[in-house]
């Protein structure tokens, strides 16, 4: 199954100049807890609830002055929406993000996907494999690296 057909569409996106305090806003008011940031129309990164905790607030940052640029994860891992999900699946295990932001052809954001997302779509084995990896602590589990066309960075 193509991810085009799981994604969650429309993307809703903020700047890397919008504060932190702005951030949380649009998060609390969307009920979402991730955002692509999105610049000149090309996903430059992305922030979660917890970076902006962890990275700016639990470091002393000032949520009214501070800008998502300086918490937001970069580069993003950006995926094409004609990807398939088993082939997400694998990306999301090899990297341990739960998350993955589907482009167009211009490199513009056109989806969400998240580990959710592709459990209707993934065979029992492979939902319980990626599923487990979020489960036990990083460097234990080991995965073979495989080639994947339409995985893209930065």
């Amino acid at each position: 199954m193509k991810l085009a057909q799981i994604m969650n569409q429309p993307v809703l996106s903020i700047e890397p100049d919008v504060t932190l305090s702005d951030a949380i806003r649009v998060m609390e008011e969307s009920g979402r807890g991730f955002l692509p940031v999105v610049q000149d129309g090309s996903v430059v990164g992305v922030v979660t609830g917890r970076d902006i905790v962890t990275k700016g607030i639990g470091h002393g940052m000032n949520p009214d002055e501070s800008r998502v640029v300086n918490v937001m994860t970069a580069p993003a891992r950006t995926v094409s929406c004609d990807l398939e999900a088993e082939d997400a699946a694998i990306l999301m295990r090899l990297h341990r993000i739960r998350r993955l932001v589907a482009i167009g052809q211009k490199g513009e954001p056109v989806g969400v996907i998240a580990l959710a997302d592709l459990a209707g779509s993934m065979a029992n084995e492979e939902l319980s494999e990626t599923l487990h990896l979020f489960a036990v602590p990083a460097g234990t589990y080991e995965i073979h690296s495989k080639q994947i066309p339409g995985l893209y960075t930065g």
